[in-house]
Parts: structure tokens; C-alpha cells; sequence
């Protein structure tokens, strides 16, 4: 019997258990798919989709109001961020694209920020509600507020 089927058998000092470890990583590291089958869908991932829904409700602010601007650059920086949290997650790049062109993510975004702006008295047709929720964001520093800047 070689070595290795010897140390599968019969163990020595825990080699056995050892062993199979290494092999269940082995099986999972060359079964992609069974790895991911694990992660939730991205629509499902609340710290991404809450980062990517203040990015956009911060866009939304700054191209309704014209006393404030966004911090774009911080904001293309959190969205290569989110990208890269993805992909640490095991998201691939054809995933993000579905869901970045999907017609629900887009809709459940469009609901959660229907919502929000009720919540906050925001009027699409009156600019000056976005500029109050603006400055309401940036005072409190939130993570929307961190994305604005007052002129």
C-alpha cells in the first residue's frame, strides 16, 4: 500500500482528517459552480445594493439641485470599490453585468428611492425638495451626505 493510501487509512497524528480537509478544498476550488451555488443572488448582498442605492440617490440630488454638487470622484472610487468587493465575494464580471442591465434590480432600485423621497417630502417637480434633502444628508453625514458637497 503506497504512503499516501496508508496515511487515508489509518491516520497518523490527525493526518487523516488533515487530509480530507485538503481534499474538500481541492473538490470546491475545482467545482467553481458549487462554490457560488452558496452566494445569494447580488440583488440579495444588502451591503452592496445599500452602497450602490446612495450612490445613486447622491446622483440623483446633485442633477436635480443646482446648490449642490456631488463628490464624483468619490463616488466612481465606491463603485470600483463595489466591484471589487464582488468579485473578493466570488461574482463574476458577467453576474454584475447581469445585474447591472437588469430590469428588476433597476425597478427594485426605482421603488426603494419612490420610498425614500416620500419619506423625505422629495417633489421630482420641485428642485428645492432635493436641495433640503441634500443638505439634510450632509449635515448628518450619511453615506449619501458623504457623496454631496454644498456650493
Amino acid at each position: 500500500m503506497s504512503a499516501f493510501l496508508n496515511v487515508v487509512n489509518n491516520g497518523v497524528n490527525g493526518m487523516k482528517t488533515r487530509v480530507f480537509s485538503v481534499l474538500a478544498v481541492v473538490v470546491t476550488l475545482a467545482n467553481p459552480v458549487a462554490a457560488q451555488d452558496v452566494r445569494p443572488d447580488l440583488s440579495e448582498n444588502k451591503p452592496l445594493n445599500d452602497t450602490l442605492f446612495a450612490i445613486l440617490v447622491a446622483d440623483e440630488i446633485r442633477n436635480r439641485c443646482d446648490n449642490i454638487s456631488g463628490r464624483v470622484l468619490k463616488g466612481i472610487g465606491m463603485l470600483w470599490g463595489l466591484v471589487g468587493d464582488a468579485k473578493d465575494l466570488g461574482y463574476t464580471e458577467e453576474e454584475m453585468n447581469a445585474y447591472r442591465n437588469s430590469d428588476e434590480a433597476k425597478a427594485a432600485l426605482r421603488a426603494r428611492g419612490e420610498v425614500l423621497m416620500a419619506e423625505k417630502n422629495v417633489i421630482y417637480d420641485d428642485p428645492e425638495t432635493f436641495c433640503r434633502w441634500g443638505r439634510d444628508e450632509i449635515a448628518k453625514d450619511s453615506l449619501i451626505g458623504s457623496l454631496l458637497r454644498a456650493k
